[in-house]
């Protein structure tokens, strides 16, 4: 098991959602000629890059706070292992569906590391903000993998 400081936590958040918009920039362009993909990738990009901003803001408000993870949570944060999707996405075809898998995979792990951040450091109005997104990404996904529903981004009701 490996131990985590919320500073090494942050920075993983961090390049987790710097990646995730890499990934999702680079889906809108591979999709350029199915505009209703192209503008769900460029969406979640957006969203991404708002999460990254949020991150930033929060490893500056956490920085002088000695916060430490419990067993549990430091296992969970270990399993999740968000880096191992970044070759899974350069690797992947054209298969929307495939895609759109992987995308809800990698969204529910981010939903899941980012809840067991929130367990370790309380209520965080940012932490929350941003946890009810990546959840709402997740039901999203998972809905248009479903119903094949145009997805538009965290907007939608289904």
């Amino acid at each position: 098991m490996r131990n985590f400081s919320i500073q090494r936590v942050m920075d993983i958040a961090i390049k987790a959602e710097e990646k995730g918009m890499q990934v999702y920039e680079k889906l809108a362009e591979k999709f350029s000629n199915k505009p209703e993909m192209a503008e769900a990738f460029s969406l979640l990009a957006r969203d991404e890059q708002i999460h990254l901003s949020q991150f930033m803001q929060l490893k500056n408000s956490l920085e002088a706070k000695d916060i430490s993870f419990d067993e549990v949570n430091s296992e969970l944060l270990s399993q999740i292992g968000l880096e191992r999707y970044f070759d899974r996405f350069a690797s992947i075809d054209d298969n929307v569906l495939e895609i759109l898998k992987l995308a809800y995979e990698f969204e529910k792990d981010t939903y899941l590391f980012y809840s067991a951040i929130r367990d370790v450091v309380g209520e965080n109005e940012i932490l929350n903000s941003i946890i009810a997104i990546e959840k709402s990404h997740m039901v999203k996904l998972f809905n248009y993998i479903l119903s094949e529903q145009k997805f538009r981004g965290i907007a939608d009701k289904f």
